[in-house]
C-alpha cells in the first residue's frame, strides 16, 4: 500500500486512490484516462506556481 500522490491521505495500490481517479475523470470530462488527467493537473499546478513566482 502507498499513499495517494494527489490527496496524500488515503493508502492505495496505484498512483492515486479511487476517489481521486473519479474526481480527475469528472474534472476532465472523461476525455482522458486518469493517468493522463493526473499528469495534466500536475503540469498545470507547476505552471501556476511558476506564474505566481513571476508576479
Amino acid at each position: 500500500m502507498k499513499i495517494c500522490k494527489r490527496c496524500k491521505k488515503v493508502s492505495c495500490t496505484d498512483l492515486v486512490c479511487t476517489s481521486c481517479k473519479v474526481e480527475l475523470l469528472t474534472k476532465y470530462d472523461s476525455k482522458l484516462d486518469w493517468r493522463t488527467a493526473f499528469e495534466v493537473e500536475r503540469a498545470h499546478m507547476a505552471a501556476m506556481r511558476y506564474i505566481d513566482d513571476d508576479l
